[in-house]
């Protein structure tokens, strides 16, 4: 169980919750808790779960270099992929399930936050600045989705875009801070350190079977051979 709350990020999931219940209370300006802003928070929950479970699983192979230290437990093999499937459609119905008892436009803005979800890991992580931005519309839809459960979704467009502002910063903060990568690193298998030119060719040319003109200790990896070996 905790391992399934770590794919799902249940902390995160439970700042989307209250973040739904925040922006309501804004858009109603009282600290009142209506049925359908219960649903909203739900709903987000759902689709919340869906989206980071996916990326876990677009990610594991990523994760198993970039996250040795177990931090994934689907990449880690703590959890099977058909565990991770199962979160993805339960959060998936889940949110449409609460969602649809809210509004219309609930369904709606929850739809397309799961389809950027969905493809974010494929494509859009890919696309530097635009995936950037994508993050931080999604992240602070919360405060846009409490005003939409009550009704007023206009009250809460300052509030979401004050809130995207903030991860935009610090998405590009974390892409500045993170280890530059050659646009050729893709998949693990293409970013495996390769042996200089100088280890190939002690590794080829050096090796226990063959012959140098001069002592062995001519071949050792610390100092180049002072003849050719051949």
């Amino acid at each position: 169980m905790p391992d399934v709350l770590r794919l799902v990020r249940a902390h995160n999931l439970l700042l989307a919750a209250l973040g739904v219940l925040a922006g309501g209370w804004i858009a109603l300006s009282s600290v009142t808790t209506p049925r359908v802003l219960w649903f909203a928070s739900l709903a987000a929950i759902g689709f919340g779960a869906a989206g980071n479970a996916l990326n876990d699983i677009w990610d594991r192979a990523g994760d198993r270099v970039n996250r040795p230290r177990g931090e994934r437990p689907l990449a880690a093999g703590r959890l099977a992929r058909g565990t991770a499937d199962l979160c993805v459609v339960a959060g998936a119905l889940v949110g449409l399930a609460a969602a649809a008892l809210v509004n219309g436009a609930a369904v709606l803005v929850g739809t397309a936050a799961l389809a950027v979800m969905i493809a974010y890991s494929p494509l859009l992580k890919r696309l530097g600045l635009p995936g950037n931005v994508a993050v931080a519309l999604v992240a602070g839809l919360p405060l846009l989705y409490g005003a939409i459960a009550v009704d007023r979704p206009a009250a809460g467009l300052v509030p979401w875009t004050l809130a995207a502002w903030l991860h935009l910063v610090r998405e590009i903060v974390k892409d500045l801070r993170a280890p530059s990568r050659p646009p050729s690193c893709r998949s693990p298998s293409r970013c495996r350190r390769r042996p200089t030119m100088a280890a190939h060719t002690f590794s080829s040319r050096c090796s226990p079977s063959s012959r140098c003109s001069r002592s062995r200790a001519a071949c050792s990896p610390g100092r180049a051979p002072a003849t050719v070996c051949y």
